[in-house]
């Protein structure tokens, strides 16, 4: 028999539907763990739905510090609490990260760039077996290392510019290589939309004159 779940959370839901939703379901889960028995199929639904619900609630408690939700989760339950000014809608990621590479690259600014990613999952053991997640989410993310960068100066992978170009030599920072593995994460804005980050030491590339 299949577990029927109530209404579940969604991305673009407000603050206080979410609060709402996440009461609903632990309660419905509490409920149907006390009703059904060990051996149950139902047994493991309810602990893989606990599951997916221990990924939300760590969520949201990555952001209880910017005071518009106090939460306190944990495995076996969870209380949140609305402060009275929070009225507009609160995006949230997925979960605390996932894996995702770029397919292509934009300048952002000098020696900064911005990035299309597609989720990507692991198919295969070892080196290579990476595939683009089917109907995994996508967008622009952003490197946590260039955020530093400028035209001149000490760059976020620790290189000064004005040793990269002498009389001798020249050399540039690069961008983050295309289909290579990086860990994302969802970055709450106070605008209450969501930015993605991974973070990954550029290298740098050039020639001797």
């Amino acid at each position: 028999m299949t577990l029927q779940l109530p209404d579940r959370p969604r991305e673009d839901d407000d603050a206080r539907t979410l609060i709402e939703k996440l009461e609903r379901l632990w309660e419905f889960l509490e409920e149907k763990e006390r009703e059904i028995e060990p051996d149950d199929n139902q047994a493991e639904q309810v602990a893989a739905v606990r599951e997916q619900l221990d990924i939300i609630t760590n969520t949201i408690e990555n952001i209880r510090g910017d005071g518009r939700i106090q939460v306190h989760a944990s495995r076996y339950g969870v209380s949140l609490t609305l402060a009275p000014e929070q009225t507009e809608p609160m995006l949230l990621p997925k979960d605390a990260g996932f894996w995702a590479w770029a397919s292509a690259n934009a300048s952002d600014g000098d020696n900064k760039w911005s990035y299309t990613f597609a989720e990507i999952e692991k198919t295969s053991a070892g080196y290579g077996g990476w595939a683009a997640l089917t109907g995994g989410r996508t967008g622009t993310m952003r490197n946590t290392i260039e955020d530093i960068n400028a035209a001149a100066g000490v760059q976020g992978n620790g290189v000064t510019a004005a040793n990269l170009d002498t009389a001798d030599y020249t050399f540039t920072i690069q961008p983050l290589p295309n289909s290579v593995p990086v860990w994302v994460r969802g970055v709450v804005v106070t605008d209450n939309t969501v930015e993605y980050w991974f973070s990954y030491a550029n290298g740098v590339d050039g020639s001797c004159d």
